[in-house]
């Protein structure tokens, strides 16, 4: 390595900017650089050590069975991996999300203050196949749903609507994150999916296509307008969180959906920490029209709670007939 605190590394491809996190801290006029000029950028070593491994224990007991009747799990919208938000995780997860090392740097690039909108922790499973294509996350015309307020316009793609981080739990290089370095500032704005560009357009953003690969613990931060998704088929499994942070001055104190939290995990932070949190934020989506919330529309969800509404059926009729028994020899 270098003696700065910046450099570029081998399995940072196509010369990614990678910023090192030296006793805790990191160069922030380097990060902000990154982003403005290229959109993206890998913090190398922000979370490491006890904090890594509490991260990895705690998301582990989500991810072993599905959350059913109570029980603490995980969620499923495909075949390709697991979720469940962040926030329910709670615990050693919490400080990453309001990591004031990473959210000023975030505010100083909108030019005021963010809001966590958005919070998953994430495995995916080997494909064969893509399952989750290269777009940007903001057009011309994007609402949230059909009867949001804000529509964005042409003037509010000059602004940076969303930060995205990626903490990679283990080291990640075949389905890493990739990100076509500066179409953050390039239009058109009105084409949503990498694929749906013109060819010719296409052939100049491939030029500057970048995969940011990474160790456990860096983490990948990156402009929303622009392009970028997982590498692609993939063979290997991934563990990682995702966050996306919006940028007050457009959508207000406002998250995608409201996030649960554990009274417990509040107890330490500060006020501006429990601000970017969401504590009392507004919200786009209704919790019950979440996108999450799409296995309703599953073939298998009637009959999974068809099992889960008689899960005590066999008890409560001997407790039944029980009753009915002692009664009648009264």
């Amino acid at each position: 390595m270098q003696n700065s605190n910046t450099s570029e590394d081998k399995d940072v491809q196509m010369s990614v900017r990678l910023i090192e996190c030296i006793d805790g801290e990191f160069d922030q006029s380097e990060l902000h650089h990154a982003l403005k000029t290229d959109g993206v950028a890998v913090v190398r070593g922000l979370v490491s050590g006890s904090a890594l491994d509490g991260c990895r224990e705690a998301i582990a007991k989500h991810m072993q069975t599905p959350e059913a009747a109570g029980v603490p799990g995980y969620w499923k919208v495909d075949h390709a991996k697991v979720i469940q938000k962040a926030t329910s995780v709670g615990g050693p997860i919490i400080p990453l999300l309001v990591d004031s090392r990473v959210t000023t740097a975030i505010s100083a690039l909108m030019g005021g203050d963010c809001v966590l909108s958005e919070a998953t922790v994430k495995y995916d499973f080997p494909t064969s196949y893509i399952y989750f294509p290269m777009h940007r996350d903001f057009l011309i015309g994007w609402k949230k749903t059909k009867n949001s307020e804000l529509v964005l316009s042409e003037s509010h793609m000059d602004s940076v609507l969303g930060v995205n981080c990626i903490y990679y739990l283990e080291d990640t290089v075949d389905g890493a994150l990739q990100y076509v370095k500066g179409s953050h500032l390039k239009g058109p704005y009105s084409i949503g999916n990498y694929t749906d560009l013109p060819r010719d357009e296409r052939k100049q953003y491939d030029k500057d296509l970048a995969v940011c690969s990474g160790q456990a613990g860096d983490m990948v931060i990156f402009d929303s307008r622009g392009f970028h998704g997982p590498a692609q088929p993939s063979q290997s499994p991934r563990q990682a969180i995702l966050l996306e942070y919006y940028n007050t001055n457009i959508f207000g104190h406002t998250q995608v959906s409201p996030m649960p939290l554990w009274s417990c995990d509040l107890k330490d932070l500060t006020t501006e920490q429990l601000f970017v949190l969401g504590v009392g934020a507004g919200f786009l989506v209704p919790v019950h029209e979440y996108t999450y919330t799409r296995f309703r529309n599953n073939g298998a969800y009637k009959f999974v709670s068809y099992l889960i509404e008689n899960a005590y059926l066999l008890s409560h009729v001997r407790q039944s007939i029980k009753t009915l028994l002692v009664g009648s020899k009264q």
